[in-house]
């Protein structure tokens, strides 16, 4: 892992999942319970990539922060919705039937500049805030029974940083791609 890389800032997310992995490395015998209390205890206080790596350097298949994020929206779990300053994977994906997915990326972290965002939805909206000067390119996007892809910030780059790519399919869907989600005006907030 390069330098840059290793530096950057971590969020409860990563802490939670090496946490995860921490718990699952106590059930499988490759910790004792006073390694995994020392290295939870390093990972809750831990605030770089590479701290969190250090802990996990001696487990086999562990990673502190995941590539990759699936998110379901299903009767059982009603609606997906990711905002504020979260951890933005290298790929991420979204299944939902019948209910909405809203991903903000306005004040997410990204880990990586490029992020492949691979959508199954099916009579359910997707709607994605992008930062400024963020880019998308829509690939493969298949789009079927009605549905469709609106694009309403007022310059929608294909080319900027962050980078996303979407992919996937869309059955009677709509995908909306938004600039900025604006904060509320003191005069709204008044009301």
């Amino acid at each position: 892992m390069d330098e840059t890389r290793r530096d950057l800032q971590i969020g409860d997310d990563e802490r939670d999942h090496v946490v995860g992995l921490l718990q699952k490395a106590v059930g499988r015998g490759l910790l004792d319970v006073d390694q995994f209390t020392e290295r939870t205890d390093a990972a809750l206080s831990a605030t770089t990539r590479g701290q969190l790596n250090s802990l996990l350097v001696d487990l086999p298949g562990a990673e502190a922060t995941p590539d990759r994020l699936e998110l379901t929206a299903t009767c059982t779990n009603a609606s997906i919705d990711r905002h504020g300053r979260w951890a933005v994977p290298r790929e991420i994906v979204v299944h939902n039937r019948w209910y909405p997915a809203s991903l903000d990326f306005t004040t997410a972290r990204f880990l990586d500049q490029e992020v492949r965002i691979t959508v199954d939805a099916t009579a359910g909206a997707v709607e994605l805030w992008l930062p400024v000067g963020a880019g998308v390119t829509v690939a493969g996007l298949e789009v079927t029974w009605g549905g469709g892809v609106t694009d309403t910030r007022p310059e929608p780059f294909t080319h900027g940083s962050p980078h996303l790519t979407i992919v996937g399919r869309l059955r009677a869907a709509q995908l909306t791609i938004n600039g900025p989600r604006q904060a509320p005006s003191s005069s709204s907030m008044a009301r």
